[in-house]
């Protein structure tokens, strides 16, 4: 088969806008360069992400394809840099200077966990067996992750310090999308059925296990921080997904968002939750204070934007840049650029700000000043 070009010329914008209040921000571009992004991930002043560029690509039946290379930019220093070329990839993260990402270089159903250091800057791998792990997630010392070494999907753990490898679930149903924090390691699980899927935890010190969720409907993809785990749940209706959460220490259950429209994918940092919203017939990103129960949106843009993270008072998202239309996003990817209210663009010197240039998608953050306690 012939090589394949990629020859969409594309342009990354990282923004950071100065939040003093939900509806008072301004978007202050931080870097402009070619490129499209996605899955973006943030620890401190680093921002990892997985990033493709145009280039050749040779379909050959005993070699898997090297797709998006991962990059990292520095908050501090205005640097952008990359630290991996690799395979088809689902998820990335970093805690501290250890980035962690799933990487199908070995084959396409032969996915492993990789590992990067940015202080000794050596990549390093951690998963070696022949049957896929994916959707890694990292706190301190610990990387768990989904392995379908057994014929279905379990969760497995690895510490970095000893080097050991673990398994923490056994139950012959799928286990997947785990997060951690702390001793607390929670995931989705499908023991009930994949239509009726509930979040489970684990506690690594007692190494006790236990359900979070019982509703009859699907409850998924959990983040973690603290003692408060968050979820998207379908319990109010089919199609229509909400944030609900649960207190680890009080045992209690409670909803974030009524909407009917969906709500997907939460992130949590202290009081502050974050996901991507569908109630105004596009995705923006909305945000949720735990403390003072208050809901807020965060983008208002006519288009996308989707995959929210946050470490302390930053938020960053994937956005699309540059369209006139949502049929031309939607062509390209999915996402769209930020307008918010009340808002004056600020474009520091010495930046591209050609309006020709065209976005496959770009990440995006805010600085929430006076909102996280």
């Amino acid at each position: 088969m012939k090589p394949i070009k990629e020859t969409k010329e594309i342009i990354l914008t990282v923004s950071l806008l100065i939040l003093l209040s939900f509806n008072n921000t301004s978007n202050i571009p931080v870097i402009k360069d070619t490129s499209a992004q996605q899955r973006p991930a943030i620890y401190g002043d680093y921002i990892v992400w997985f990033e493709e560029q145009g280039r050749e690509y040779e379909y050959r039946p005993d070699i898997f394809i090297f797709g998006p290379y991962i990059y990292v930019y520095d908050l501090s220093t205005r640097e952008k840099f990359l630290i991996a070329e690799v395979a088809y990839s689902v998820k990335i993260l970093i805690y501290g200077d250890i980035i962690v990402w799933d990487d199908s270089r070995n084959g396409p159903w032969n996915s492993d966990i990789y590992g990067y250091n940015l202080s000794t800057q050596e990549k390093f791998q951690i998963t070696t067996d022949p049957e896929d792990q994916r959707s890694p997630a990292i706190y301190e010392n610990t990387v768990v992750w989904s392995d379908e070494r057994n014929g279905n999907s379990d969760i497995y753990g690895y510490n970095l310090s000893t080097r050991e490898e673990f398994q923490i679930t056994t139950d012959p149903k799928d286990q997947h999308s785990p997060a951690i924090y702390g001793d607390i390691v929670v995931w989705t699980d499908e023991r009930k059925g994949w239509y009726e899927t509930d979040i489970y935890g684990y506690n690594l010190s007692t190494q006790e296990e236990f359900q979070i969720t019982t509703d009859s409907k699907k409850q998924e993809d959990p983040a973690i921080y603290g003692d408060i785990v968050v979820w998207t749940d379908e319990r109010n209706g089919y199609g229509n997904f909400d944030i609900y959460g649960y207190n680890l220490s009080t045992q209690e259950e409670f909803q974030i968002t009524t909407d009917s429209k969906k709500q997907e994918d939460p992130a949590i940092y202290g009081d502050i939750v974050v996901w991507q919203d569908f109630r105004n017939l596009n995705w923006d990103i909305y945000g949720f204070n735990l403390n003072t129960k208050e809901e807020s949106q965060i983008t208002a843009d006519w288009s996308l934007q989707q995959d929210p993270a946050i470490f302390e008072n930053i938020v960053i998202w994937v956005d699309c840049s540059h369209f006139s239309s949502m049929q031309q996003c939607f062509q390209f990817k999915k996402y769209a650029p930020i307008n918010t209210k009340n808002t004056e663009e600020k474009e520091p010197s010495g930046f591209d700000t050609d309006s020709s240039n065209k976005a496959v998608n770009s990440i995006k953050g805010i600085t929430l000043n006076m909102c996280i306690s």
